[in-house]
Parts: C-alpha cells; structure tokens; sequence
C-alpha cells in the first residue's frame, strides 16, 4: 500500500531504478524504489498433458511450466487448464504457504479431452482429468482442492464427509472464479459452479435450491439417496449457503448475517479442515469445528473479532447445520441414559490410534477380515483421529465368487461389569453391506452382528436384547437357500447402510458383576461387497446420575459439645465420588477456618483444635465421577463448651483438715458462675451439697461424717456450659 509502489505514470518511467538497473517489465512503475523480484520462492510445477478424447489419461504431454502459454491457442483448454493449474497453486501458496496439493511442491498434472468420463472433470488422486467443454476456472480450482484435502483431512467421498468435502472443493473454487479477474463475474452468475463449462452450471452456492439441492437440513432436497455416494453435490448445499452468508450476508429464514468476507472466511474453514475436521465428519462435527476455528484465531492476522465469530455461528444456524442427524436417518445415541452423564474413567475404551493391541482378529469361516484403517487399503474414514477398526466386506486375495467368510473382532481382554450402577456399550460406527433392488425386493445380503459371552468365548448370545440407543440393528439378512449364502444369514443384524457414521449403545445392567466378552462379528455370502463395517470410539463405562446432596449426621445440629477436635460425619450421597466441606465462624461462612475439597470419605477429622465456648456453622456438598455438583447441604451449627474446670483442692485420695472442707477449682475463660456436686456416690445419683456459686471456691456449710468417702465434681456456666468435671474422692477425718 506503500505510495512509492505502482504509482507512477508509465509514460514518465525512467528505464533505470536508482541503482542503474533495467526495471522488469509491467504495466506499474514504482516511484522511489528499487524495484525486482525475490528469488528463491517454492518451485511449483504444472504439467499438461491431452487423452485424444481417449478413455485413458494422461496420453501425450503438451507442455510444462515455467512455460505459461501451453499450446500457444492450438488447443485453447489445455491453455486454460495449464494456467489455471499455476494460479491455483499460487493461490494455495500465497494464502496459508501450502506448496503443492501435498505441501511438498508435487507437480500437478491435467490432463485435457479425456474420453474416461464424458460430461465431467474430476481429481483422480494423481491428476486433474477434463472431459471436452469442462475446463473452467471454478472448477480446476474445485479440484485442485479436493487434491489438497486428499492430503489434509483424508474426507471420505460418502454421504454427509463427502458433502462437506464437495463444499470445501467449491469455497476453492469460487474464490478463485471470482478473483483471478478473468470470466464473467456478474451477479446474475458470481455464485454458480460451473457456469462457463459446456453443460451450464452445475450448483448455486447463493441459492442451491435453483438445482434442487438442499439449503439447510431440514430441506425438502437433502438427499437421501445412495447413488453419488449418498448426494454428496447435492448436501454440499447446506454448507455451501452458510458461506456465502459469512462471504456476502444476507437474510435466510429468520436469522440476518453481516458479512465477514473472504479472506476471514477462508482463514476460518481452512484451519477447520487441517486441525479439526476427521475423515468421516459430519454436519455437526462441521458446526462445532468451524465454530471452534473462529474463537481460535480471535485477534490474529486475519482481523477475525468476537463480532465475527458471532456472524459465522449466526450462518451456521440459519442453514441448521447442528441439526446434522436427520430423524431415523443417521441415529445418535446419547452417551447415557437422561439425567446421567459417563464417569470419565472408562472400564474400556479405544479410539484406535495406537494400534490393535488391545484386539484379537479372528474367522470361523473364510479369511479374517478386520484390521485397522487405513492399513493396506489407504483410504480413511474415521470418527475421531485418524484411524478406525475396519472388517472389509471383500477379500481382495480371493476371486470375486470366493468371499463367504464368518469373521470377527473382539476386545483382547473380558471386561467386568461393576456389580452396581449402570453400565453401558458406546460405539461410533459405519457400515455399508452387499444389497441390492431386483423388481422392487430388496435383498440384504452381508451384514454385521454383535454378541457377548459370559463362560470366557466358550458360547455366545446376541447382544441385541441389550440395545438402548441410537442405530438399532436395522432388519434380517436374506434368508435365502443357495450355495454359498452368508453364514449369518436370517438374522437381525446391522445391514444396508448407515448413512455415514452412526452411533449405538447398549445397557449392561443385567450383567453387573458379570466378566463379559464383546465381539463384533460380521458374514459376508459367496460374491459381491460394498463399503463394510468401519468401528471406532469403543467404550464401555459406567453412566452417574447427579449427585444428592448429603445429610449430615455428626455433630447434631445446636449441640455443644466438649471435644475441641471433632470428627464431622454425613451419609453417604448418591453417585457421590467425593466431597466438598466448609467449616466457618459465621452463618454466611465468610470466615471459614476449613475449605475443604475433594475428600474421598463421608467424615473429616478435624486436624487442630477448635476454640472453647465458640459457636461453629458446617455444611458438605458431593461431586460425581462426571464432576457435577451437588448444592450444598443444609447448614448446621455446634458449639464448643467452656473449658472443663480443673479440680484443685481436696486432691483426689486426699483427708481434708476439716469435716467442713474449702472447695478450689480453674476459673475458665466464659464462665458466669459454677455448680458443685459432692455425694457418697460415685454416679452422683444423690448428692449431699449441690450448689451453685459465683467464685471457684466453695465452703462446705454442714459437717460431713467422718471415715466416709465423698466424690466431688464441678461444672462452669455460661452460654456454653462446660461438661463436668471427673469426680475426685477425698475423706474428711
């Protein structure tokens, strides 16, 4: 923005800088400023290659940067798709440093006049292929980018993770369109896909609706369908909407956004999608992702604001996007069952991110079909991390009528039930099994169970009896008799597809104090496949409800009380894992002497004495496994007596000098006045003086009989009378 940059005329551009140098050659010219280029930027390589129309890619090279113009007009899309190459790449670089689709300066390759797929241009995992009449500037840049979330957040092409990641591709896309300043821009087409390819645009990121492609969930057009992959360009609709309200603003249903343009936009999805988003991703896991990348770079270079982040939740909800589980479509368990939450010290979990030492594999019939994703088969798709428990359907080291298997993967160790509380199976899981339409009957055909045992693997039960929430085993196998049918075949089982991840859980409370096996068991019949049975996030865990608040025992409320160290005692709360205590001077416990947490037992010893003659407020609240907090219990309140007085004269044992002895005891602190006991007795159950004085000494006033043991004992008064003191014998001669 400097004014020495750009800003003279060329007419009056000198040939020389001031150095003496020869200035490059362009159209500005800079006014006092030495004027060059930087050396030693990334090498970011494109190279162009044609099929001849031919199903096979690529074919025969026609050019390869630094050369710009690639055919030099002889075939206009080769040029086209050549440059856009090199400016897509430079836009990936000078917007977030990335060199390459794989960040390590890969060349990219297009291939032009592909007869592989008429109608189409797609990212092949190697090359951006074009079929005639579809290079356009949206579209390189959409598929450049699927190239670079290959290597970023892996988004397996199926239902709603791949509609998010068509929706990244076409972000991408459209930002190139609309700024490499080439195209027609206007605002009857800035927001199509597509608008310059032969076949006409493609989708709306204005208004997705136009092609009958959903704008929010809860859209007339979401997709339901399996075929592309479950509408994965049709769903990218709903994040697509939400863009071009953060881009451009606007009103949709209710909700008003203002514009936070593209730069902040871009800066948002783009740390979303390299830091936050997993393979299989949904909708929801979208909203929280994108939410939690704003609040992130609050304040950084991009000049994102709280204001901001409140203008992109604010497009997020108006196209519902964390309404992302459509009823009956995609279940979601919940973690417990209501008003419980899991105690987060699981009995068992896996997220499969350390491998599978915690598993055993193993077939009944055929080949042992589990491993961990992405393994062999270099694809991912993941509810959390990176990796997940993978059963494929097929057995590519069999012929495709060679498939029967009977298979399973199961936890290495049992798993003991606690013998009380409620304990529970959680699972994300997805699933894609062999099924197909012939007439209108649909046939399903592989499929997946799960089963449990409680003699140690020797027999197994199904677990369905057990199941509680979320994706339910959705039908029975076919049942069918032919040669090479699923071992599995007529029971209920999980079949079909699950839409993208799902989630399940099962009640174990039946089984408390059981050792129980799990295994997930899946049969394939003799041909065909699909997807198979991805599994992640096991845990089985105890689910706690709030915690009661405690009653407290000991001391009882008002008492007084003689021990200076007491012990305070309370009942056990429920779902209580420990305890919070306060002790205090006063009432409103603005003075506490103890503020105790996290105590493990129901009592609290008292590790210093308390003061005499002093009034003390108490009160205990309890913490479950999940933290949550109980509200405190009600408050109760002791006092401490005064000092118990000490007996000085007559000593105990002792012969007074007189039948009418002086009585002397301690005067301590609080006391208003004393009452003294002697008696024949050492209960005290009659007394021969019983008198209260106002000093510490006493006068017997009659005569007590000679050679008689007496027992005497004194008690101060006040406003927390002193217990009494331990009686002492003496004789009078």
């Amino acid at each position: 923005a400097s004014p020495a940059l750009d800003s003279a005329g060329a007419e009056t551009c000198p040939e020389l800088d001031q150095r003496g140098s020869a200035r490059p050659a362009g159209a500005g010219c800079d006014r006092g400023a030495y004027e060059g280029k930087i050396e030693g930027g990334p090498l970011l390589t494109a190279i162009t290659t044609t099929a001849e129309n031919e199903p096979i890619f690529p074919n025969k090279l026609l050019c390869e940067s630094p050369q710009v113009d690639c055919t030099a007009g002889a075939i206009p899309e080769a040029d086209s798709a050549h440059r856009y190459a090199i400016e897509v790449m430079q836009m990936f670089f000078d917007g977030f440093g990335r060199v390459s689709f794989d960040n390590a300066g890969a060349p990219v390759m297009s291939t032009v006049e592909s007869g592989y797929y008429l109608d189409n241009a797609f990212w092949s995992g190697r090359q951006l292929v074009y079929s005639p009449g579809f290079v356009a500037d949206d579209v390189a840049g959409h598929e450049f980018t699927h190239a670079v979330m290959q290597y970023t957040t892996h988004l397996l092409n199926y239902y709603q993770s791949g509609a998010i990641n068509e929706s990244l591709a076409d972000i991408w896309g459209e930002y190139y369109d609309q700024t490499n300043t080439s195209g027609n821009d206007s605002a009857a087409v800035k927001w199509l896909i597509g608008e310059d390819v032969r076949v006409g645009a493609l989708r709306s990121m204005s208004d997705p609706t136009r092609f009958r492609h959903p704008d929010k969930m809860s859209s007339k057009y979401y997709w339901k369908s399996g075929s592309d992959n479950g509408g994965v360009h049709a769903n990218s609709g709903i994040n697509n909407k939400a863009v071009f309200l953060m881009v451009e603003g606007g009103r949709f249903g209710t909700v008003t956004v203002r514009p936070i343009g593209w730069e902040k936009t871009l800066d948002i999805y783009w740390y979303a999608a390299n830091h936050l988003l997993t393979s299989g991703a949904g909708y929801e896991d979208l909203y929280l992702a994108v939410n939690q990348s704003c609040a992130v770079q609050r304040g950084g270079a991009s000049g994102i604001t709280d204001e901001d982040c409140l203008e992109v939740r604010k497009a997020l909800n108006a196209v519902q996007m964390s309404q992302s589980h459509i009823r009956g479509f995609n279940p979601e368990a919940t973690a417990c069952p209501t008003g419980m939450k899991p105690d987060p010290e699981a009995l068992f979990f896996d997220d499969f991110e350390n491998g599978s030492d915690q598993w055993t594999f193993g077939a009944m019939t055929g080949d042992t079909r589990w491993s961990i994703t992405p393994g062999d088969l270099r694809f991912y798709y993941a509810a959390s991390g990176k990796y997940a428990l993978y059963g494929n359907d097929f057995d590519f080291s069999h012929t495709d009528d060679d498939q029967i298997s009977d298979t399973y993967a199961m936890p290495a160790e049992a798993i003991q039930i606690p013998s009380v509380g409620t304990t529970v199976l959680y699972f994300n899981h997805a699933y894609g099994f062999e099924n197909f339409t012939i007439r209108k009957m649909y046939y399903y055909i592989d499929g997946g169970v799960l089963e449990y045992s409680l003699d140690d693997g020797l027999t197994w039960k199904d677990a369905k009896p057990f199941y509680k929430s979320g994706q339910n085993y959705n039908g029975s196998l076919y049942n069918g008799a032919y040669a090479g049918n699923n071992p599995l075949h007529g029971r209920p089982a999980f079949r079909g597809e699950s839409h993208g991840y799902v989630s399940t859980r099962y009640d174990f409370r039946s089984l408390a104090g059981k050792s129980v096996r799990l295994r997930w068991r899946m049969g394939t019949d003799y041909s065909g496949a699909w997807l198979g049975w991805m599994v992640d996030d096991v845990a089985v865990y105890t689910c706690v409800g709030r915690p009661s608040t405690p009653t407290l025992t000991a001391p009882a409320n008002y008492v007084i009380i003689s021990n200076y160290q007491p012990k305070l005692d309370w009942k056990d709360a429920t779902y209580a894992v420990r305890y919070d205590l306060q002790l205090a001077s006063d009432s409103k416990f603005a003075s506490l002497l103890y503020d105790e947490k996290g105590l493990t037992a129901s009592e609290f010893a008292l590790p210093a004495a308390l003061a005499a003659n002093s009034r003390y407020y108490w009160r205990v609240r309890s913490i479950n496994a999940a933290g949550d907090i109980s509200g405190w219990s009600a408050v109760k309140s002791f006092r401490t007596a005064i000092v118990t007085p000490t007996l000085e004269s007559p000593a105990d044992g002792s012969t007074t000098a007189t039948n009418r002895p002086e009585f002397q005891w301690s005067a301590p602190s609080g006391a208003t006045s004393y009452t003294i006991q002697v008696s024949k007795y050492a209960n005290f159950r009659s007394s021969i003086i019983s008198s209260m004085v106002k000093t510490n000494s006493y006068t017997a006033a009659k005569s007590l009989v000679a050679g008689t043991p007496y027992y005497w004992r004194v008690r101060a008064n006040g406003a927390n009378p002193s217990a009494w003191s331990a009686p002492v014998t003496f004789y009078v001669p």
